[in-house]
């Protein structure tokens, strides 16, 4: 092992060896920081008093970590009986001495008996000492880190006051240029909180020209003065027009004067100032009729108190009840909308006493709902209610009232939950409108279901015809005639059947569709115990009507040609159908027998059989593709796209 103790030191006078240079050992020992040097094996040369007085203080072992004591064995020894979880530093410290790196440094926690405490170690080396020697020092960054947290915890208390008040709330970084807006200041606007981006120029760029000087000025003024910030000024909404807010803001200084941040709220005055406006016009009027300055400031006070009187209108003419109660759930606000709601014809309510407890019921009308999961309650509690159905019947009314209820906690700062605020609507008549058009659509389904029916039942009556027709016909071939055309309609009438049964009335699954069509047909011509074989790859794909009744009698003819003329004089063999969904908004069919396949001079595309000529005109009528391939049995492939409920037709 190496000396313990490096060039230019000697060891702790504590331990009885002299110092070479006690300038610098006094020097040494001055600093606040906790320094000790190390020799390549991890052992203590020297150490400063502040780490041995700290040593004596906090450390388990004080002699672990003193001059001679392997910081190694300390800091695995500490690890294993306090924290087996706590960051090894050796390797890192031990890559530095090696020179892989020129310094280490690592943040930790540590349990002291004066509580959790934190520590920044930083360890480099010291160049041109022969052996290598290791400079290392602890800081104590508790009070930094106690620092951030009670910053955290702060923020995090503003981040829910801005959201649940009405008023928009800012916070601006003047060193950074960052701008905070809550999520109720983005939505005064007109905007989601992702569209504005957060910094000081998202504020001038939606400021009313107009207004720009002004507010700057304002601004300026209470930075430098310490004069109130609080102004009124337009900023233009997402849709392009000016609203006009109140805003007011508050700065903080650092200890030389300097401004570090300003923050505030908005308040929405667009209405106030609208009125104003239509004040101040009237008021122009006035000032051209009037000569006298007594006069004039007669007249205005009379306007604002018309102004008053109008704002006191429309408070009282709001159409939904709205109450405040304390923190006991009494009462300390109570609109006319409010009582005529809540009181009903109750010729005694009162609304000083009145609670929102009473007559309170849940959606069905006949359970009570109790008083902790009332609104006003959970509100009281911290909790938001947006638009909450409930039932408010009492002896002094014939039907019950259903009634939307929004509730908010009011905080004040410091001490919690304060109040809460609940605003109610009469949303009875909406909801009986919404149950007679579900009970409209419901009468409407039926009627269409049962024109689905008729369709069928009709469709039914001319197969039978034409069964009748082609049983009276001794003429095979027209008797073959009229049996296809029976087999064609009654494809048609098996979809109306599918309709008919299915919930969805403008679709049908045409998967569950394409298999029963081949397996009636498979029963048609080759009925059991013949020797063919039917496969079925088909998804389930929803096909409106227009489209699955085309497709429906392509499948008809394709599966019919091959059971009638692919496996001739009792041939055996395999006919797979397949259909897929391929993107976008695509459809493959695949009819494919392993039977004789089609003569080699036969012409698809000139055939004037009619089976292949409807064929050809549907395929048109789907703007589809057909391809063929008939040389080892027969493969037709028929790929269209078609419009989907999910998947728009481009």
């Amino acid at each position: 092992m190496n000396p313990p103790c490096p060039s230019g030191f000697a060891p702790d006078v504590s331990r009885g060896h002299g110092i070479a240079d006690a300038e610098i050992r006094a020097a040494f020992d001055t600093l606040s920081e906790l320094v000790a040097i190390l020799d390549p094996d991890g052992v203590i040369c020297v150490v400063n008093r502040a780490w041995r007085e700290t040593a004596a203080s906090i450390h388990p072992r004080p002699a672990h970590v003193e001059t001679g004591a392997s910081y190694w064995d300390a800091w695995d020894d500490t690890r294993l009986e306090f924290d087996p979880e706590a960051p090894d530093p050796v390797s890192g410290m031990q890559q530095v001495l090696a020179g892989s790196r020129s310094s280490f440094e690592l943040e930790f926690s540590a349990n002291a008996p004066s509580g959790l405490r934190w520590h920044v170690l930083v360890a480099r080396r010291i160049e041109d000492t022969t052996p290598m020697r290791l400079l290392v020092t602890l800081s104590d960054i508790t009070r930094r880190k106690s620092t951030e947290e009670a910053l955290r915890r702060s923020e995090e208390r503003f981040a829910l006051a801005a959201e649940g008040g009405n008023d928009g709330i800012w916070e601006w970084n003047i060193a950074t240029g960052e701008d905070f807006f809550s999520e109720r200041w983005c939505r005064l606007l007109g905007y989601s909180h992702a569209e504005l981006l957060p910094r000081i120029s998202t504020w001038h760029h939606h400021l009313h020209p107009d207004d720009h000087d002004r507010v700057l000025e304002a601004i300026r003024a209470h930075l430098r003065h310490h004069t109130p910030f609080d102004v009124e000024l337009r900023l233009r909404s997402k849709n392009g027009v000016f609203r006009w807010f109140r805003y007011r803001g508050q700065a903080v200084w650092d200890k030389d004067g300097a401004p570090v941040r300003m923050a505030g709220s908005m308040t929405d005055i667009t209405p106030l100032k609208e009125q104003e406006a239509t004040l101040r016009e009237l008021n122009e009027h006035l000032e051209d009729l009037v000569q006298e300055r007594t006069d004039q400031l007669a007249r205005s006070e009379g306007a604002y108190r018309d102004q008053a009187r109008l704002l006191e209108a429309v408070f009282h003419s709001m159409g939904d009840g709205l109450v405040v109660a304390d923190a006991q759930e009494r009462f300390t606000h109570f609109n006319p909308a409010a009582e005529r709601l809540l009181a009903g014809e109750d010729a005694d309510f009162d609304t000083a006493s009145a609670t929102l407890t009473r007559g309170i019921y849940r959606p069905d009308g006949v359970t009570t709902i109790p008083r902790e999961e009332l609104p006003l309650a959970r509100a009281l509690r911290g909790e938001s209610i947006d638009q909450e159905e409930l039932y408010l019947r009492d002896a002094h009314r014939a039907e019950p009232l259903i009634l939307s209820a929004t509730a908010r906690p009011i905080r004040s700062p410091g001490q919690g939950i304060q109040a809460a605020v609940v605003v109610f609507r009469d949303i009875t008549e909406h909801k009986r409108a919404v149950e007679a058009t579900h009970r409209s659509l419901s009468e409407k389904e039926t009627l269409l279901k049962e024109i689905h029916h008729r369709v069928k039942n009709n469709l039914q009556v001319i197969i039978s015809i034409l069964r009748l027709q082609a049983a009276r016909v001794s003429d095979p071939e027209l008797r073959a005639v009229f049996m296809a055309a029976k087999q064609r309609v009654r494809t048609m009438a098996l979809i109306h059947e599918r309709l008919y049964r299915s919930a969805d009335l403008s679709r049908i699954d045409f998967g569950g569709h394409l298999a029963d069509l081949a397996r009636m047909l498979l029963n048609l011509y080759r009925p059991p115990p013949s020797g063919v074989t039917l496969t079925l790859d088909v998804a389930s794909i929803p096909l409106e009507l227009d489209v699955a009744v085309p497709l429906g009698l392509i499948a008809n003819e394709l599966i019919s040609n091959s059971l009638k003329y692919g496996f001739p004089n009792g041939r055996t063999g395999t006919l797979a159908v397949h259909l897929e969904r391929t993107q976008p908004a695509g459809l493959r069919l695949v009819i494919q027998d392993d039977g004789v396949g089609l003569d080699p001079a036969f012409d698809w595309n000139c055939a004037e059989s009619l089976g292949l000529r409807i064929v050809r005109t549907l395929v048109d009528q789907l703007r589809g593709t057909l391809h063929i391939q008939g040389h080892a049995g027969l493969t037709v492939a028929l790929t269209f796209r078609f419009p989907t409920p999910d998947l728009p037709t481009p």
